[in-house]
């Protein structure tokens, strides 16, 4: 099991406790903490203040009663202990089946995942200071699923589409949807185009340290063009590395939507015939 230090704990996200032997979803996040899912254990807990505890009720009471109808053991005590879990970046297809990982949704996606380069642990001592200038800016892409009901997919989608992502995350939390993420992948941004994209995503440019003025960049495509003619790759080749982006970012059921729609597109305009010139 490949496992990174637990910063910023996000709903969806897999934590591993080696100390109290627990493998968690996260399902809610709070100022002081969050709350889990139990994987291997089908109980919910939390962690509060760096404390684990157990916050579901019925944890503990599979119990005889007495004879006058009453439990003859206290309630077991919700504190479990620090907490020590960590973020799961990869497990063995072992691992995935002993910690029960099959019950959530996108999990697999861990199996035997590349991890590029060990997390950086820090020993606690102050780095010097950076004289070069601002850290810079990288680009993370995440896919998010979310499932609900609704009349149409046009309608379902519309109301999706008019969530805030503060929105979103509440109705996947506590309302109409369910739904999980995943990382497609990160990369870092150029220097030059840093404003443009933070423009893009409805900031002013002023939320990171030294951004530059936006600067020209080269589109997209000719990039892809380049990187093409660099390696010598084909439009075989081409179409294969797409199928397999597409297959490994889970967008295959996106793509085939996108398929069906422009077929009946097609279709419809060949039904009703030529237009008129």
């Amino acid at each position: 099991m490949i496992t990174a230090p637990l910063t910023t704990p996000r709903i969806g996200h897999l934590l591993f406790s080696e100390k109290l032997g627990l493998m968690v979803r996260v399902s809610k996040v709070s100022h002081d903490g969050f709350s889990f899912h139990v994987l291997n254990g089908a109980w919910d807990g939390a962690v509060r203040n760096m404390e684990v505890l157990i916050e579901d009720p019925s944890f503990g009471w599979a119990v005889p009663l007495n004879t006058d109808g009453g439990d003859n053991r206290e309630a077991p005590d919700p504190h479990l202990g620090p907490s020590d879990f960590v973020q799961v970046l990869s497990v063995t297809r072992h691992e995935y089946d002993a910690w029960y990982m099959a019950s959530t949704v996108g999990a697999e996606k861990l199996i035997n995942r590349a991890v590029t380069a060990a997390p950086v642990l820090s020993d606690g001592v102050d780095d010097e200071v950076d004289e070069e200038g601002p850290d810079p800016v990288y680009e993370v892409t995440l896919r998010l699923t979310v499932l609900g009901q609704g009349e149409s997919p046009k309608e379902l989608e519309n109301w999706v589409a008019g969530l805030s992502l503060e929105d979103l995350a509440r109705e996947m939390d506590q309302g109409e949807l369910i739904g999980a993420s995943q990382v497609i992948g990160a990369a870092e941004v150029p220097p030059g185009e840093v404003r443009a994209r933070l423009e893009e995503v409805g900031n002013d440019g002023t939320i990171f340290e030294g951004v530059a003025p936006a600067g020209t960049s080269e589109p997209v495509s000719s990039r892809i063009s380049a990187v093409r003619d660099q390696q010598g790759w084909n439009d075989g080749s081409m179409e294969h590395l797409a199928a397999a982006f597409i297959r490994e970012a889970g967008l295959e059921r996106a793509f085939l939507t996108h398929l069906e729609a422009q077929a009946a597109e097609e279709n419809e305009i060949s039904e009703d015939g030529p237009g008129i010139m």
